[in-house]
């Protein structure tokens, strides 16, 4: 029966769409009217409604590439119960720090927490907006070393600060919703919700505070398109710590470089990943739909990102359309590379994968397209 009530919770969610984004009802809520010189499609891509408008779309590109597959075996000792406490709603982070897991749930507004082996530990948080209460919380880092929690209580607009107990530190307020962050080197790194105020005036999408929180600097010019829509696509991205205390910068649509930076905002290099699909899709934001085929042009995504020990990175990626013969892509999968941007081999999964991260044996935590909490061996 709860496995059941698992399942009709999960089917439920995963048409439930965007907890904060581009497609939100803070930002959706436009007049019909507003789009109707542009073809409007609705395109669902793990929960992420993609909408977009009549621009030029570039020729696409041929590359070739010698794929290598990097085999993996799950970890079947690994413990998933089946109560109330491993049904997720709408995860936002996994995250594998110390020895514990955590996992951000966004619309049940709180943070879990496991051990290694996948036993329970704690529940941390509930919706509100007092200490230690959340209002759809979008970004999540753990610090393991100074024994510190950072959440992104993003409609809240602020990051609430914790112990590993889950008791407050502090809490920094902003004038816009925090979406991720990172700690480098004692700076913090805040992400902004790229709304369309922010990228009409040029505003960098990510601000710098020193120890005591006041704002150094920030970076990250956001891209423009002639359309809001696109506009707020592809300025959507995932950022993470890498383990040379670099920050990895990956734009979820449209776009497939990757920005490494460090803590000042200094862009160290840039590199770009793969396309995996049979028909090689077009990064760019100038984008015509003529048809529902055209769609897999454009849904080139980046879900997440995880580092192992010796640093390689792992984007989580993958095109989301149809091929020219209308069969599936394979979906989502995992892209590694040297953190110079060399590719290294891709790993695929028995089923799709929604969010990852290495464990300190470099075991490969993840969360299924069930919710599913998952552990694999690679090599």
């Amino acid at each position: 029966m709860k496995k059941l009530r698992a399942m009709k919770k999960t089917k439920a969610n995963l048409e439930k769409g965007p907890v904060f984004g581009p497609f939100s009802r803070q930002v959706s809520g436009r007049k019909r009217a507003n789009y109707s010189p542009f073809f409007i499609l609705l395109f669902f891509c793990s929960g992420f409604l993609i909408l977009t408008s009549g621009i030029s779309q570039p020729a696409v590109k041929s590359k070739k590439i010698v794929e290598k597959l990097i085999p993996i075996t799950e970890d079947s000792s690994f413990h998933f119960g089946q109560d109330e406490n491993y049904i997720f709603n709408s995860p936002a982070m996994l995250e594998v720090a110390g020895e514990n897991i955590y996992v951000l749930d966004s619309l049940d507004h709180r943070l879990r927490i496991f051990d290694l082996s996948g036993k329970f530990v704690r529940s941390i948080g509930q919706r509100g907006k007092g200490p230690v209460e959340f209002n759809h919380p979008q970004g999540l880092f753990i610090d393991p070393v100074k024994e510190k929690i950072y959440v992104a209580d993003t409609r809240n607009l602020r990051i609430q600060i914790l112990d590993l107990e889950g008791k407050e530190i502090s809490t920094l307020q902003f004038t816009f919703p925090p979406v991720a962050m990172t700690v480098l080197k004692d700076k913090l790194l805040v992400a902004a919700f790229p709304s369309n105020a922010l990228i009409m005036k040029d505003e960098p999408l990510i601000r710098i505070y020193n120890s005591d929180f006041n704002q150094t600097g920030a970076f990250l010019k956001p891209i423009k398109a002639s359309d809001p829509s696109v506009n707020l696509l592809a300025n959507q991205f995932v950022i993470k710590k890498d383990r040379l205390d670099q920050l990895v910068c990956a734009r979820q649509f449209c776009l497939n470089e990757i920005q490494v930076y460090d803590e000042t905002g200094h862009l160290n290099h840039r590199f770009e990943i793969i396309y995996k699909a049979a028909n090689l899709a077009s990064p760019g934001i100038d984008i015509m739909i003529k048809n529902d085929l055209d769609v897999q042009k454009i849904a080139y995504f980046v879900g997440d990102i995880a580092f192992d020990s010796r640093n390689n990175y792992y984007f989580l990626a993958g095109n989301t359309g149809l091929k020219s013969d209308g069969l599936p892509e394979r979906g989502r999968e995992i892209y590694k590379y040297s953190p110079r941007g060399q590719y290294l081999g891709t790993i695929l999964f028995p089923e799709k994968a929604v969010l990852i991260s290495f464990g300190p044996d470099d075991s490969l935590y993840l969360l299924d397209s069930n919710y599913a909490l998952r552990k694999f061996k690679i090599g």
